[in-house]
């Protein structure tokens, strides 16, 4: 008799855990119900990725399956997703990894790019970067720019994979917004090729426009070899604190003279202490032969040797 009710205690015993375990089981299947996730590829309107998941529980552990489907109309490979998930008796431990790798096509990059061009007298304009192609005309090249500059200004060459020139048609300009420089942005590459869809990898600056300088003609202005302190020359396009001016007769800015850029129109010199407007002390006229207002060096009326801006005679 106590054997008998020795067994059915174990009995129960064993039944009683055996239900725990079916319980746990039970609860980790409802936990790891089948999960949808919607992603969509960047710089596409296709409909979002679309992931299947279907899992299988053992006591002993999780088999995943997982499926991948590619959005309609693209050629982009699916996006990848792995996952694992491992199941203990005692309970659920769950280990996830996402690796997420899209291919959204090629892109251009081109290299932000600051420096000044003059707005009629730049005739090309350099960018360096990467994705060009191979060395042509570019003409499959469509760009657009802030502010906007009509096909017909300018004509593309690929130089390189690295290198592309834009290269400005003869009378035209660059765009200029503002006396003082206006920032030119690439905000658009495409190649016909390829599709309508913009390459660019991201918008850029590629140079800095400003105003081609120009100055008046002074010869009718005379001033005296020192016994006039300053003088005024007149123009367009003067920039404070980039201005670097040639004379000929040679004359050296802070050594011979100070230079004071009151506008755009307007720049005044000053004689130094001990110093003459010719520096071979002869009178005749002062020439400007260059002028450099931050984009480089610019004859000046180079048939005549420089634009006259003052004529020097000797003391009275």
């Amino acid at each position: 008799m106590e054997i008998r009710f020795s067994v059915l205690v174990v009995l129960i015993v064993f039944l009683v855990l055996n239900a725990a375990v079916q319980l746990r089981t039970l609860a980790a299947v409802q936990g790891l119900a089948a999960q949808q996730h919607a992603i969509s590829p960047p710089g596409t309107d296709a409909p979002a990725l679309e992931i299947l998941s279907t899992r299988k529980v053992a006591s002993q552990g999780l088999a995943t399956q997982q499926h991948a489907i590619s959005p309609p109309g693209t050629d982009a490979p699916a996006l990848e997703i792995l996952s694992t998930r491992k199941v203990a008796s005692q309970g659920l431990a769950t280990q996830q990894h996402a690796v997420y790798t899209v291919y959204a096509g090629p892109y251009v990059h081109v290299e932000a790019r600051r420096n000044p061009i003059y707005s009629t007298v730049t005739q090309k304009l350099r960018l360096k970067g990467k994705g060009f192609g191979a060395a042509g005309t570019g003409e499959h090249l469509n760009l657009q720019f802030v502010p906007a500059m009509p096909k017909t200004d300018y004509k593309v060459q690929v130089l390189s994979d690295t290198a592309l020139s834009i290269n400005l048609v003869s009378g035209k300009s660059w765009p200029l917004a503002s006396d003082e420089g206006t920032y030119l942005y690439l905000t658009s590459l495409i190649d016909d090729r390829k599709g309508s869809m913009n390459q660019l990898e991201t918008p850029v600056v590629i140079a800095r426009v400003i105003p081609t300088p120009t100055v008046m003609h002074g010869g009718e202005k005379v001033i005296y070899m020192t016994g006039t302190t300053r003088f005024n020359i007149n123009g367009t396009g003067f920039r404070a604190k980039t201005m670097e001016l040639i004379f000929d007769p040679p004359l050296e800015k802070d050594v011979d003279y100070m230079l004071n850029t009151r506008s755009s129109t307007h720049m005044q010199l000053m004689l130094r202490s001990g110093k003459k407007w010719r520096s071979d002390g002869k009178p005749g006229p002062l020439k400007l032969r260059r002028i450099d207002t931050g984009a480089g060096d610019l004859r000046i009326n180079t048939k005549y040797g420089g634009v006259t801006v003052a004529e020097v005679r000797v003391n009275l």
